[in-house]
């Protein structure tokens, strides 16, 4: 009985070439294992890669949103059960935090303009208002404009973080809040990507990792352009991964 369990190596095959009479090995076949595969860098066998239909067979009507996109803006653009919501790229808290800011030195200025206003009674004085009426104008006055700058300042911050990027497997849709009447929705076919660049022009972006990301698009197309996007090299990374999958799947 043979306990040899050195592993059998597989033997090529061996032809005869019938005019010539000479030999001729052939090599066995390897059968790529799903490790090799993935390391033969081939797009199509990398563990994140995704081809534009790779949804279709869920079985499920139902929509594929893994990027848990709201129903607000699912309903903006179509898509079909076979498309898998990838990513969505939204405008960083940060520039929340400016406009607020922004509206306080505002508030403060509205404030310290009403105190010298008050202090300096003889414009007043000359127009036959009393202190009283002074300090009640100047209280209304400044009660108004404030109340101005925290509505205008709230709008101001609903729009900026309305405006996103959404990624499916077969497109890029572009919302561009203008104001809270005026939108724009841009879809680009993710074939017709052909580059994603991310910009980080100053400290604040690479401390909050935010930044300008521009998607560069094929024919006559505008290039989509959205700043203060938060975590914008992954979106770039995902874009680049759908677009081979394109590739990969419909050569283009």
């Amino acid at each position: 009985m043979n306990n040899d369990k050195t592993p059998k190596k597989k033997l090529g095959s061996v032809a005869v070439d019938s005019q010539t009479g000479m030999e001729h090995y052939n090599e066995p076949k390897k059968n790529l294992s799903k490790k090799s595969k993935k390391n033969t860098g081939d797009p199509r066998f990398r563990q994140d890669y995704t081809t534009p239909n790779f949804g279709e067979d869920s079985g499920s009507d139902a929509v594929q949103n893994r990027a848990g996109v709201g129903k607000e803006f699912l309903s903006l653009f179509e898509h079909d059960p076979s498309e898998v919501i990838v990513f969505e790229a939204t405008r960083h808290p940060i520039g929340v935090t400016a406009i607020y800011a922004m509206a306080g030195v505002a508030s403060l200025v509205v404030l310290i303009a009403t105190v010298l206003l008050a202090s300096d009674d003889s414009f007043f004085t000359s127009l036959g208002i009393s202190g009283t009426g002074i300090g009640l104008i100047g209280v209304f006055v400044a009660s108004i404009i404030l109340l101005l700058i925290a509505v205008i300042s709230y709008l101001a911050a609903m729009v900026y973080r309305k405006s996103r990027l959404i990624l499916t497997n077969q497109k890029v849709v572009y919302i561009q809040y203008h104001s809270l009447v005026s939108r724009e929705v841009s879809q680009l076919n993710i074939g017709e990507v052909e580059d994603v660049n991310v910009s980080q022009p100053t400290l604040l972006d690479r401390i909050f990792k935010t930044g300008r990301v521009t998607i560069e698009t094929a024919g006559e197309q505008n290039n989509y352009v959205m700043t203060q996007v938060e975590h914008p090299y992954e979106f770039a990374r995902r874009t680049i991964q759908m677009h081979e999958g394109s590739i990969a799947e419909y050569g283009n």
